[in-house]
């Protein structure tokens, strides 16, 4: 779903006007996940600064009747809930402030209109009104946004089974691979938003949806994995000869678009069902040596505690499930509608490969927590673009039904 969405507003009295004005304008090409293109005032720090999707004007340049900057810089990863009735800052040092509304012109340009809505938005939601015209905004623009989510993963579906999206096989050197997955959850992300707290949503919303570049040691695994799926050939062959691995792009499920998943390989044979595989190859056992688990864990200087693999009474390994790559292969299997995946992780001086089996009532529960976050969230922060201007994300609640 490659579409631009951008925001507009108009008096507060006339807010059917409004909505025919952001629905209008969701058409074309979906507003590119490269903030340094984008706004190349990105990493400018500057009181007031607030550059909204379409920005060429600052605030102070507005020539309408009377306008409001942002609020002061919110204190590190505060989140701002909104509760219906009320407003509530994650911290309880917060402060209400009152704004003058703006009266908007009709003669007002769209640009112009963009921007005075971020402001505004930003503004209702540091002060006391319960039944805030542009919350509506937000959440009919929410709305337009997951109908088109479902609309859109039936061109990649064929009935209820999950499909790939085209063009996405080269992943994250993929354009549409980037856009794609910056309008959902994507696995990898699951346990970010499952077991961290509210105060540390900031910061994983930040580094996933708002980075535009791998860090160093994520460059390391993307360099190494070609390798690694070589070496799992060879060694799935060994086991049954009839194994074939299929390098794919980006997966949704028909029934909940909002989440998604890139394996690294989709293992199949003649003599069993298909497996997910997952490959791993962190910077920091690139040295690593796999023949005697226990000499290579202390070599490393970790311990058991700290490893994402366990070794059971019986000698075999199995992958924790506190770790951020269990989480990730069950939401994975769940997208999939697989029952069983592999995790590779890979040095040059070995690698070591564990079955992980799907937990199906595990994915009950978090597939809910993740879609009511996915809407709650990720698509309000999506359209209001905070944390870049620094800003707190909202959570705007959402009945699922």
């Amino acid at each position: 779903m490659r579409r631009s969405f951008y925001l507009a507003s108009a008096s507060t009295n006339n807010l059917t006007e409004a909505m025919k004005l952001c629905s209008s304008t969701v058409q074309g090409v979906r507003h590119p996940n490269h903030l340094t293109n984008l706004y190349p005032n990105y990493k400018k720090e500057e009181k007031g600064y607030c550059p909204g999707i379409l920005r060429t004007l600052h605030p102070s340049e507005y020539n309408s009747t009377k306008h409001v900057q942002t609020s002061q810089p919110p204190g590190e990863n505060e989140v701002i809930v909104f509760d219906h009735q009320k407003q509530v800052h994650a911290k309880e040092d917060t402060q209400e402030e009152k704004y003058d509304e703006i009266n908007f012109r009709e003669e007002q340009d769209l640009l112009k209109m963009t921007e005075l809505f971020h402001t505004e938005v930003d503004a209702c939601f540091t002060c006391t009104r319960e039944d805030s015209t542009y919350l509506q905004i937000v959440k009919k623009l929410r709305n337009i946004f997951l109908d088109a989510l479902f609309e859109d993963a039936k061109r990649y579906c064929v009935g209820d089974s999950p499909g790939e999206i085209p063009e996405t096989l080269d992943q994250r050197k993929s354009e549409i691979w980037r856009a794609e997955r910056s309008i959902r959850f994507p696995a990898s992300m699951a346990k970010y938003f499952i077991k961290l707290p509210q105060v540390c949503y900031a910061d994983a919303l930040r580094e996933h949806l708002w980075t535009l570049l791998p860090g160093i040691a994520s460059m390391y695994g993307i360099e190494m994995e070609d390798k690694a799926r070589v070496d799992y050939i060879k060694w799935a062959q060994a086991q049954d000869e009839t194994t074939t691995v299929q390098q794919t792009g980006m997966w949704v499920n028909p029934a909940f678009p909002q989440l998604s998943c890139s394996p690294d390989g989709i293992v199949r044979s003649q003599k069993s069902p298909p497996k997910l595989l997952e490959i791993k190859c962190p910077e920091f056992i690139k040295n690593a040596n796999f023949a005697d688990f226990e000499s290579c864990i202390r070599s490393l200087g970790l311990d058991y505690t700290n490893f994402c693999l366990q070794k059971n009474s019986d000698g075999t390994l199995s992958l924790k499930r506190n770790s951020s790559f269990w989480f990730q292969m069950q939401v994975s299997m769940g997208i999939l509608n697989f029952e069983e995946s592999h995790l590779m992780l890979w040095s040059p001086n070995g690698f070591l490969i564990c079955t992980v089996k799907f937990d199906s009532d595990w994915w009950e529960l978090s597939k809910k927590r993740l879609i009511q976050l996915h809407a709650e969230l990720w698509v309000p922060e999506y359209f209001l673009m905070r944390i870049p201007r620094y800003l707190r994300p909202l959570r705007i609640p959402f009945e699922m039904e």
